[in-house]
Order: C-alpha cells, then structure tokens, then sequence
C-alpha cells in the first residue's frame, strides 16, 4: 500500500493519456479472465455468473467505459463518481484494491 501511495504521489496519475492506458488495460484483464472471476464471485459470495456479471463485472466495465468516454473532458475530475465524504484517499485506495484483486485472479493466492 506504501508504495502505491508513493508511485500515486509522483503525480503520474495524473496524465489523462496515462489513465486511458491504464484503464485500457483493466478492461482487457477483465475480459481475458471473466470466467476466472465469476467463478470466484461464485465461490465467495455465492453468485451465479447470471447474478455476478450485471451486479459486479458489468458495472465496473460500464464504469470504465464512462470514465474513457469522459476523460478528456475539461474539469473531468471534478465528476468522478465517488462519495463526496470519501474524498481522493478513498479513490486511491480503491484503484489500489482493485489492482490486488485482480493480481488475486491470476494467483490464486489470498490478498
């Protein structure tokens, strides 16, 4: 998680065409492991690849999807859609989650 916030503090984060590679690469991990992680999603929470896809994998690629139709819009972090409350830690955060969950996928191991 330190290093995470490190890299996050370079500032690097913050280049549009630098999220647009990283969200590009997202997606491809989420499409080339799908079954992997609807498996999962049925083991651990007891969903069916009926349920788990509309209610976790199709809203985080409809997010991504959103998030690179938006990029390159002016002020487009001021619409980011996160908790007002949470603020940018919460969103870090979460970016850092969701890149051990899919480091958990191609393990196998527990994060």
């Amino acid at each position: 998680m330190k290093e995470q916030k490190a890299f996050f503090n370079t500032g690097q984060t913050k280049d549009a065409v630098f999220r647009q590679a990283q969200l590009n690469t997202l997606q491809q991990a989420i499409g080339e492991n799908r079954s992997k992680i609807l498996d999962a999603l049925q083991q651990d929470l007891s969903k069916s690849a009926y349920e788990g896809y509309p209610t976790e994998v199709g809203i985080v690629l409809d997010e991504i999807r959103f998030i690179k139709k938006h990029l390159f819009t002016p002020c487009f972090i001021l619409q980011i859609r996160i908790c007002p409350w949470a603020g940018p830690a919460a969103a870090v955060s979460a970016a850092i989650m969701a890149k051990k969950a899919l480091r958990h996928f191609h393990t196998r191991k527990a994060f």
